[in-house]
């Protein structure tokens, strides 16, 4: 039996991942078809302390041994929106879409142009990382899209006491169809940017967004940008359909291996 190799790359947004392949073994609902290993890339914060147990050295080394039918995933990228987004500004600000038509006197906030915030989101792009990335294995990758807002403003600032040192409840939590908005855009750059060094951009597996795009409660991780194991064995499942599995539509999960959320 050829058994195909998922390598999956990131950072915080891995946990989701990880969890769910932890509730695979503990519930014996590992599949025999495929190999997957899950790498947390070791990074060191400010204050000193580290995350991660992975250094991205030795996850392109692994990544130099798959071949061209088995698949790299990424999640390194896509969480800039949150930092400019996720909490209310002082200097409050709004950004029109780009077919938006809006007279200026409609408008109470400062008024970004589409184009410049999506050159800021374009400046946050790590291009010389996905070129390292792409050239470090012949095996096709894919950019893990990150989970989109959720919409529940209270289940943020019910579990979130400050995020980038800013007080979540003296700032609030921005308007959802706010956030939405640049988590959209920035998602569009980063699938234009991840084209050019040919890594194709994985959208949020279905089921997992509501008709209007928010993340469904059902994935919510108990924080205000991370989505849970559930969503995390969908994304297992994404991956395990592109390197050749059968649809998760033909795969009904047993009740155990359903239970992950």
């Amino acid at each position: 039996m050829n058994i195909s190799r998922i390598q999956v790359i990131g950072q915080s947004h891995v946990k989701a991942l990880r969890e769910a392949s932890e509730i695979r073994s503990l519930n014996f609902c590992e599949t025999e078809e495929t190999d997957i290993a899950i790498h947390w890339l070791l990074k060191e914060r400010a204050n000193g302390t580290k995350i991660g147990d992975v250094p991205l050295q030795t996850s392109l080394e692994r990544a130099g041994e798959l071949g061209p039918t088995d698949l790299l995933a990424v999640t390194i990228l896509g969480s800039f929106h949150n930092a400019v987004g996720l909490l209310n500004h002082e200097s409050p600000f709004t950004v029109l879409s780009e077919n938006e038509k809006m007279s200026p006197k409609d408008i109470q906030e400062t008024m970004i142009p589409h184009h410049v915030m999506r050159d800021i989101f374009r400046s946050q792009i790590a291009g010389p990382k996905l070129r390292r990335i792409r050239e470090s294995t012949v095996a096709p990758i894919f950019h893990l899209a990150t989970p989109p807002p959720k919409k529940d403003e209270d289940f943020i600032l019910n579990r979130v006491n400050s995020y980038r040192s800013r007080s979540a409840h003296k700032s609030g939590i921005s308007p959802s169809q706010f956030r939405l908005k640049l988590w959209q855009m920035e998602m569009e750059v980063l699938s234009e940017s991840c084209a050019e060094f040919g890594i194709t951009l994985l959208p949020p597996p279905p089921w997992t967004t509501d008709a209007e795009g928010y993340l469904e409660p059902v994935c919510y991780a108990p924080d205000a940008t991370h989505a849970n194991a559930f969503y995390g064995e969908l994304v297992l499942r994404q991956l395990e359909n592109l390197v050749g599995q059968e649809l998760v539509e033909q795969r009904p999960m047993s009740q155990e291996c359903a239970d992950v959320g």
